[in-house]
């Protein structure tokens, strides 16, 4: 067990997956295979918008949709969710991404003080990463999403523990 994250502390597995995760962000995106499921699972209109995303932003995607099949989920607005709850930040550069998680580091208050700031906050890409639920949600809703998976999108950062598809949305994009 020595060396392995179960005997590390949580910290360290946190900057862990960030470092992980800042990889992903320069990935190769999908294969033509995975491309074809989202398009199978997704419509046309949403397909568009998840094919405007980055393409580190296409795995990271994806990566949710696949943890919550592999759980068994079968609910075509969560796994719909899986592969749009970032949608609107699908475009930001990986700077701006970096710039989130390091000012939510050092103080989560002041990155959404920053968020909010004119023009501090649109310069470092804040307030995309600060709105991109909502936004996210009325991107999918304006092409055609359903009310659940709107719904779903729009609180996939809020606490909801009665809510069993949310959780599990959360935690795939919390594991991936």
């Amino acid at each position: 067990m020595v060396g392995t994250d179960s005997v590390r502390p949580a910290g360290f597995r946190r900057w862990r997956y960030r470092v992980l995760q800042f990889a992903k962000a320069f990935s190769r995106g999908l294969s033509t295979a995975e491309q074809a499921e989202a398009a199978n699972v997704l419509s046309p209109a949403l397909y568009a918008a998840f094919r405007h995303m980055k393409p580190g932003a296409q795995r990271h995607a994806f990566d949710v949709y696949s943890r919550l099949r592999q759980q068994g989920w079968d609910d075509a607005d969560l796994l719909s969710a899986g592969l749009l709850h970032d949608v609107a930040k699908g475009r930001l550069h990986v700077i701006h991404r970096v710039a989130w998680v390091l000012l939510g580091a050092a103080s989560v208050s002041l990155r959404s003080w920053l968020a909010r700031a004119t023009p501090l906050g649109a310069v470092l890409g804040l307030r995309v990463n600060y709105v991109h639920a909502e936004a996210s949600a009325q991107q999918v809703q304006a092409a055609g999403g359903s009310h659940e998976l709107v719904k779903l999108i729009r609180e996939h950062y809020r606490v909801a523990p009665g809510d069993p598809r949310l959780c599990a949305l959360q935690q795939a994009d919390d594991d991936n």
